[in-house]
């Protein structure tokens, strides 16, 4: 007999607390987890992560905790000066980078909680050696670009806030 349970991430989820109470909760809770947050993200309505790597799963299982721990610079261009094998060390360090916002609006006396996800995904650019060609060494451009989310980052969101 095959079963087949299927999951989706709720597109909101609606809390008791007032949205300014709300977001102190959510940023308290983040603050615990050690998700660093945006400072200038920050409004009444609304609260930011970071910029992270994303890791995606191994063999010991998908843990978001391990993504959130790497923080990364936002997704600006940036150069990397090395051998070949440096450059491609480089590529597979953080192929995908994101972020999430969390939107809080009035509802039914409480407010409701609205996730969204940023991604990007690492593109290279051109290379030239730098100086003599045959030591191999050149200075590659990469950048990161909008990208679909290669995994379901608002579900974990979702189940540490779901309770406020």
């Amino acid at each position: 007999m095959l079963t087949l349970i299927v999951g989706c991430t709720p597109s909101m989820v609606e809390v008791r607390a007032t949205p300014a109470d709300a977001l102190k909760i959510v940023e308290a809770r983040l603050a615990e987890r050690e998700i660093e947050l945006d400072a200038a993200g920050r409004r009444p309505d609304r609260v930011r992560t970071g910029t992270f790597c994303y890791v995606a799963p191994d063999a010991t299982g998908a843990s978001w905790d391990r993504s959130f721990a790497r923080p990364v610079p936002g997704p600006g261009p940036f150069e990397i000066e090395g051998t070949l094998e440096e450059q491609h060390a480089a590529e597979q360090r953080c192929r995908h980078i994101f972020r999430v916002e969390l939107n809080a609006l009035p509802h039914d006396g409480g407010a409701k909680l609205v996730a969204e996800s940023a991604w990007w995904k690492l593109q290279p650019g051109i290379c030239a050696p730098v100086g003599d060609p045959l030591l191999g060494v050149v200075r590659c451009h990469y950048r990161y670009v909008g990208a679909q989310a290669p995994a379901d980052v608002l579900g974990f969101v979702y189940g540490f806030v779901e309770d406020l």
